[in-house]
C-alpha cells in the first residue's frame, strides 16, 4: 500500500535527488530558472516544481533537461535506484 502522502508516480526520495543534481548543474552554468526553461523547451515553472521536487518528470522532459545542461540523462539520476534506509527491510534479494 502507498502511504497516503507519497506519489504514486515517484518516491519523493527519487524527486529529492533529481531536483538537487538540476539545481546544482543549472547554478554551475550560470543559468537562471527562466533560461534554463527556454534551452530545453519546457514551462518555467515546470523547471521551477522539479527544482522543489514536487513535479514528476517523463523520460522526454529529463532528456530535454540533461541536454540543456550538457550531461547525459543518467547523469542526473545516477545511483537513484538505492533505497531509503528502511525500505527493503523484509524484502528478498532476486537471484
Amino acid at each position: 500500500m502507498i502511504p497516503h502522502r507519497m506519489s504514486r508516480r515517484a518516491v519523493p526520495h527519487l524527486r529529492a535527488l533529481l531536483a538537487a543534481r538540476v539545481r546544482r548543474l543549472r547554478a554551475a552554468r550560470g543559468l537562471n530558472r527562466a533560461a534554463l526553461a527556454q534551452k530545453c523547451g519546457l514551462h518555467a515553472s515546470f523547471v521551477a516544481a522539479v527544482e522543489r521536487g514536487t513535479q514528476s518528470i517523463s523520460l522526454d522532459s529529463l532528456y530535454r533537461l540533461a541536454e540543456a545542461l550538457d550531461v547525459l540523462p543518467e547523469a542526473l539520476i545516477a545511483g537513484a535506484v538505492t533505497e531509503p534506509a528502511g525500505e527493503s527491510e523484509g524484502r528478498q534479494a532476486l537471484a
